[in-house]
This record gives C-alpha cells, structure tokens and sequence, in this order.
C-alpha cells in the first residue's frame, strides 16, 4: 500500500519506488528510519490495533497512533515506582552537577526521563 501512494504522490510506477535508510542521528551509519530513495518524498507509518496511519510530504513528517486502552487498564497507579524512578533519590547529580529537585512537578520530571 505505501509504495502505491508513494509512486502515484511521484507520479512513477509502484516497482520505481525505492527505499533506503536514513542516517543514524547518533552513529551516522545507515540503520535509522526507512525514506523513500533520493529523498523526493517523506512519509511516516504508524499501526496499532488493526488500524494504519500514513503521512506523506514534501519534509520530513511523523506520525504515531496508540490503540485506547480499555477503562480496567488504566485503574490507578502502578502498584510500585518504575526502578529508574525507585534508583533516582540515590543516583549520581545531573551532567551540570545537580540533583533533582523534590519541587512541585518532580514526579513528572521523573516519570518523562523513566519514560524517555
């Protein structure tokens, strides 16, 4: 399906389209997101559930789709910290040599670097 859209957004044959990877944007080596060969089309593909999402564009473009979870999922908070969170009071200072605050939006700050 997405070679059939790439190649008509071209205005080529779907056997005419080509893909490649783009650089790794930490090592270089070429093992980071699929593009279409050349660079004459950016898209972005994203699935859950049964379901696909494909952007296509003149720019680099990305989309991301999470299925919705069912009410029970989601009943409270988990029964114990992630242990990234637990292993945080105690771990070494920050790069610039500070330790995270216990300030209000802490936890949040926690759980975006567990998550990150």
């Amino acid at each position: 399906m997405l070679r059939h859209l790439v190649a008509d957004r071209l205005g080529v044959a779907p056997r005419q389209v080509t893909y490649s990877r783009e650089p790794c944007p930490v090592c270089g080596a070429p093992h980071g997101r699929p593009a279409v060969a050349g660079g004459r089309a950016h898209f972005s593909l994203a699935h859950s559930g049964g379901l696909c999402l494909i952007a296509l564009a003149d720019t680099p473009v990305g989309v991301d789709m999470e299925r919705v979870p069912s009410p029970s999922a989601a009943t409270g908070p988990a029964p114990e910290p992630h242990p990234q969170e637990r292993a945080e009071p105690t771990a070494p200072p920050e790069r610039d040599g500070r330790r995270p605050s216990p300030g209000p939006g802490c936890a949040r700050r926690r759980t975006s670097r567990a998550w990150a």
